[in-house]
């Protein structure tokens, strides 16, 4: 009877069993892909969740199935603190090759913990690249922190960090290192690396631009950029044709090619300028709108004072009366000449005889405050505009770069780029002649562009003066080897006043 009991309880404990599995049966059934063309099961509703947020570890990218052994039995901080620990051991007795292999080991066990790939991809490149002496081996470590990088996004595909970081490195470390001339030739070279990519296109600028443009992508594709700048951010892919296209002829490209990539450069910037920027003011603000803004700035002081005029300097007056006899002769007082005292007086006072927009209209007559009140919220917004733009604009020194990239396209400016970069290698060869004879060519072509309208304001740029500050240190030893000096009567002593003050 017992017996029977028992194994009546058996059967309703299996039934029960079976009964709770089923559910999680089919809530847990993982997505199959399809075959032969026909469509795959999307799985159970906890894999459709996966799917539909991304949480699924397919979707952050390749699955390492030791490494996710390790961390189903809870062993991960033990081996992460040994390979840790080994890596610093090989990196201090410089064995490269045992750093590498830990370090692949360390990123196996933390496949999606992506400080792990930055850390280490950049001091592959940076770090342990600077070890050596030949050239060639430092260029080997920087490759293997490209590659370790890469291999951090295959296993983070929605990383926009480690995508970004792949971008700088190809660009910086490569195209702008003190051995940049070498590893840009044998990064053209690396037939292992670039695989089928075509010759033209192997560039470390562009290819780097290529990088920056899967970030932009993954953002595009519903990731959040976080903490990112968003100006800095899109600022890189226009900036690297930039770059490129001053690379072209800095490895003597002057043809026609250049002015096509110039004049690329010039419309991948105005497009980066067309697009609408988040600020940290809550801002939404497009780049090239700035000029537009602070005209309208103008326009609308301007019809604002004209509502009542005389308004703003009668109410000046009268808060004037509320000074101390120390803040108003302080305020009265040349800000050259005044003392710590002085300016906090002279500050106070200013804080004093502030008159808003808004105050304005609302002491205006009561048939004008409607229309003050519209005007001046109008010019409140374009002050705005036009302050937060031009602050974002100087993080990238957008009008400078926005100014070169249509004047360096002009076929002189090209020409004389060409008769600087000639006139260069004829001093170091010794040919002050030619040298100087080429120079000479050079600066009449860039004073003959300097007054079209492309020029316009680039000399006020200091990155402008000082590239022509360069060309005056050579221009001015080859003067001084031919017993020759710069006479007040130079073609371009304008732009050599600006840049000697520098």
């Amino acid at each position: 009877m017992n017996k029977n009991a028992s194994f009546r309880r058996k059967i309703i404990y299996v039934i029960i069993l079976a009964v709770l599995l089923y559910p999680m049966f089919l809530l847990s059934q993982p997505a199959s892909p399809g075959k032969d063309g026909q469509a795959g099961s999307p799985g159970g509703k906890l894999a459709q969740l996966r799917t539909q947020y991304g949480l699924d570890e397919s979707e952050l990218g390749d699955v390492d199935i030791i490494a996710t052994s390790f961390r189903l039995f809870g062993l991960t901080p033990i081996a992460d603190t040994i390979l840790w620990n080994a890596a610093n051991n090989y990196k201090m007795k410089k064995d490269w090759i045992s750093l590498s292999a830990t370090l692949k080991q360390l990123a196996r066990l933390m496949p999606h913990y992506e400080s792990v790939w930055r850390f280490q991809g950049w001091n592959l490149a940076y770090n342990v690249s600077t070890e050596f002496d030949d050239y060639r081996q430092r260029y080997h470590w920087v490759i293997e922190g490209l590659k370790f990088l890469e291999n951090g996004v295959k296993m983070n595909k929605k990383s926009i960090r480690l995508t970004w970081d792949v971008a700088w490195h190809t660009s910086q470390k490569i195209g702008k290192s003190d051995e940049r001339v070498q590893f840009r030739r044998l990064y053209k070279a690396d037939d292992d690396l670039h695989g089928s990519r075509p010759v033209e296109l192997r560039d470390c600028w562009l290819v780097g631009k290529e990088w920056y443009h899967k970030a932009e992508g993954i953002v595009e594709s519903g990731v959040p950029l976080g903490k990112i700048s968003e100006v800095l951010f899109y600022s890189n892919a226009p900036m690297n044709q930039m770059n490129y296209s001053d690379n072209l002829e800095k490895d003597g490209r002057f043809d026609e090619k250049v002015e096509r990539e110039w004049k690329k450069a010039q419309d991948e910037w105005t497009a980066f300028g067309n697009r609408e920027i988040s600020t940290s003011r809550g801002l939404i603000i497009r780049l090239n709108d700035q000029e537009f803004f602070a005209n309208q700035e103008e326009q609308l002081t301007k019809e604002l004072e004209e509502i009542q005029p005389g308004l703003r300097e009668e109410l000046t007056q009268q808060k004037r009366l509320k000074l101390t006899p120390e803040q108003a002769a302080a305020y009265d007082k040349d800000w050259v000449d005044r003392n710590a005292e002085e300016i906090n007086l002279a500050n106070e006072a200013e804080e004093i005889l502030r008159i808003s927009n808004t105050e304005l209209a609302e002491r205006m007559a009561a048939d004008r405050i409607e229309h003050g009140k519209d005007v001046a919220a109008k010019l409140d917004n374009a002050k705005e505009q036009s302050v937060w733009t031009d602050r974002y604009r100087d993080i990238v020194n957008f009008k400078y770069w926005r100014h070169r990239g249509a004047f360096e396209q002009l076929k002189d400016v090209i020409e004389a780029r060409r008769l600087l970069y000639e006139g260069k290698k004829a001093f170091q060869q010794g040919d002050l002649t030619v040298s100087k004879r080429d120079y000479d060519q050079a600066f009449a072509l860039i004073k003959k562009s300097k007054d079209l309208p492309q020029f316009a304001g680039l000399d006020d740029e200091d990155a402008f003066q000082l590239d022509f500050k360069a060309v005056m240190e050579t221009y001015q030893k080859i003067l001084e080897q031919r017993n020759e000096t710069l006479g007040d009567d130079f073609i371009l002593h304008d732009l050599w006043e600006k840049a000697g003050t520098l």
